[in-house]
């Protein structure tokens, strides 16, 4: 089989996950194991799962997830109670209950969160889902209409009500431990395809046999640093989004793509090169890797033949050319961008290194790579941001504030 190439798909999408229906696992506030609640739903209530927003539990898209707080939202966590359930949302602390929607004409009831709950819940198994039956009631959880003044409710009403698709749940479970990010400690991870007919992960090839292709799906060898990557976030970052960096070649992937008959994934040297990735989770230990380039479109990091034009977007990524599963290295050896012999002065009487304007000025040699902390060259010509940086001549290092 031949190698397999990168590729970027720029499509906005809605996507719901699928996965045989299972009891959840029981857990606790201080060893939780967290959940997803999705109805089977029909037409637009398809594939909604229960969202806590505001103090009521609305059914939303999983697609809507940006950040780890919106996730936190939608995860909850059991506990047994009797035969029964206890369900607790993860932003909230608060249990699933009943109310009485007084403000709505019909008088229904709809989900909320409370304290304190009275109301447990029975799970009854139908075919690869569940109804979901309260305690103190005949009510079931059921997803309303869309839109309009039934928007707002994941809804209970009586026994009719539990006896559709959008009656029908499953809980996807929520692996709550994702890749590490870098900081002090460099955590490397080999990046593998979740489509089981690869079996391979990404390699960084540098220029290769092609000016715009740079990564590659190859069979894992041992200690090839070409294959290993970190995960790093800028200091200070206050969003989601994580940047990957090859060990070897100390190369981006960038999320701005390139077009070659495809859109193909490219790599820079600088994290303001690029707009950073999503990783989000899918399921059975496999994530989603998406970003936006400078139109605003959401890409997402695929596998594809270079003699085929790349997949349309599945709405069910998980095994797909879009799913990706992280193998940490165990046994990292020394990193070769920590342990620099840092100095506080620089070690060459006859070299100049100073800052002018927010750029490095090295007077003296041109035989010299300057990264910033997390050990990514950046472009010593170009006005950089406020920072410490890393000058490396002749193998000695010396650090330098641009402020």
């Amino acid at each position: 089989m031949k190698n397999s190439t990168l590729f970027l798909i720029c499509l906005s999408i809605i996507f719901s996950l699928k996965i045989a229906a299972q009891l959840p696992e029981t857990s606790t506030a201080t060893d939780p194991t967290w959940y997803y609640i999705q109805v089977k739903g029909e037409g637009e209530r398809a594939g909604r799962a229960l969202c806590k927003i505001g103090n009521d539990v609305y059914g939303r898209h999983l697609s809507d997830i940006v950040t780890n707080s919106d996730r936190d939202n939608y995860l909850w966590r059991f506990e047994k109670s009797g035969n029964n359930y206890n369900i607790i949302n993860k932003a909230a602390a608060n249990m699933l209950d009943i109310r009485t929607a007084t403000e709505i004409e019909e008088n229904i009831k709809i989900a909320t969160l409370k304290q304190n709950s009275p109301t447990s819940w029975e799970f009854i198994p139908y075919n690869d889902y569940f109804q979901i039956k309260a305690s103190t009631g005949d009510f079931y959880l059921h997803q309303a209409n869309n839109g309009g003044k039934r928007d707002f409710v994941i809804m209970m009403e009586g026994e009719y009500w539990g006896s559709s698709n959008n009656s029908y749940f499953q809980f996807l479970s929520y692996n709550d431990i994702p890749p590490k990010i870098s900081e002090s400690t460099n955590y490397w991870y080999y990046i593998f395809s979740g489509n089981p007919q690869y079996n391979k992960c990404i390699t960084d090839i540098e220029a290769g046999s092609s000016e715009k292709i740079k990564f590659e799906l190859q069979d894992q060898t041992e200690n090839n640093k070409h294959q290993q990557w970190k995960l790093i976030k800028p200091i200070n970052a206050t969003d989601e989004k994580v940047y990957f960096v090859n060990r070897a070649t100390k190369q981006i992937i960038q999320t701005e793509y390139d077009f070659n008959g495809y859109y193909c994934a490219q790599s820079v040297s600088s994290v303001d090169a690029t707009n950073g990735w999503q990783v989000s989770y899918l399921g059975l230990n496999q994530f989603s890797i998406s970003g936006y380039n400078n139109y605003n479109t959401i890409g997402y990091l695929n596998v594809s033949s270079t003699e085929s034009p790349a997949e349309t977007i599945p709405d069910d990524m998980l095994n797909t050319s879009f799913s990706w599963i992280f193998k940490e290295e165990l046994n990292p050896g020394k990193d070769d961008d920590t342990g620099l012999d840092i100095v506080s002065k620089n070690p060459f009487d006859t070299i100049d290194v100073y800052t002018v304007d927010r750029k490095i000025i090295v007077d003296g040699t041109d035989d010299y790579v300057v990264t910033n902390m997390y050990g990514i060259r950046v472009n010593a010509d170009q006005q950089l941001a406020a920072g410490v940086y890393l000058v490396t001549i002749q193998g000695k290092t010396l650090s330098i504030l641009v402020k």
